[in-house]
């Protein structure tokens, strides 16, 4: 019941403080290591056999554009379309990552459907 993560550092809530500390400081030494090598070193979060922001990109790209790009998304109401369209593009394009912006529209989106 108490593995459930933590929306911060994705570490279940039992884990101990001592394991929380060293995970934080590892994630801070690889970003250094990032920043100085200019080599992605650090492990991502993996879904099956892909990581994340690959998985978005590519087999939920279908999918994600279906519910995105819908002139009737509810997002539309909200934010400036324009701006979104835009991150959207350069995201789908391999430009930028937006993973976390497409995964709280997508979320909002179907919650909307299901609540609506």
């Amino acid at each position: 019941m108490l593995d459930i993560p933590y929306s911060k550092d994705l570490l279940p809530l039992s884990t101990p403080e001592w394991k929380r500390r060293f995970v934080t400081q590892y994630r801070r030494l690889v970003r250094k290591v990032n920043k100085v090598t200019g080599l992605d070193v650090s492990p991502l979060p993996v879904v099956g056999n892909h990581r994340y922001s690959d998985w978005i990109r590519e087999e939920m790209r279908e999918t994600l554009t279906e519910l995105l790009y819908n002139p009737d998304a509810a997002y539309r109401q909200y934010l400036r379309k324009d701006q979104i369209r835009d991150r959207l593009n350069l995201h789908f394009s391999g430009k930028r990552n937006f993973e976390q912006l497409i995964s709280a529209l997508a979320v909002f989106e179907i919650s909307r459907r299901i609540f609506k």
